[in-house]
């Protein structure tokens, strides 16, 4: 049971990484490749709270250095991204049920 737990967790880790790399690499940021990301993160946060997400970012302004609009979202979706691969031990060698 353990053995196919890690490989879940490895799955799901790989997963969530390629929703931050496309992140990363997509070129300017539109909702189409916002959806993309939640799609191939695995992610699945519901699309109708992801278009009301990017609805409300137009309305972020850049202040001390951090982006605004469309570059908001995109910096908020891969931190979400990056703190569940955290969360999984993606970035840590350490056993699953270690919560510390």
């Amino acid at each position: 049971m353990g053995s196919q737990r890690g490989k879940v967790t490895a799955e799901r880790v790989k997963a969530l990484r390629s929703g931050v790399d496309f992140l990363t690499n997509c070129g300017e940021m539109t909702l189409e490749k916002l959806l993309k990301a939640n799609e191939m993160s695995g992610f699945n946060m519901p699309r109708a709270q992801l278009e009301q997400l990017w609805e409300q970012s137009r309305f972020v302004l850049p202040i001390g250095g951090k982006p605004g609009g469309a570059e908001f979202m995109r910096k908020k979706f891969q931190d979400t991204l990056a703190k569940a691969i955290e969360e999984l031990g993606g970035e840590k060698n350490r056993p699953w049920w270690k919560f510390w």
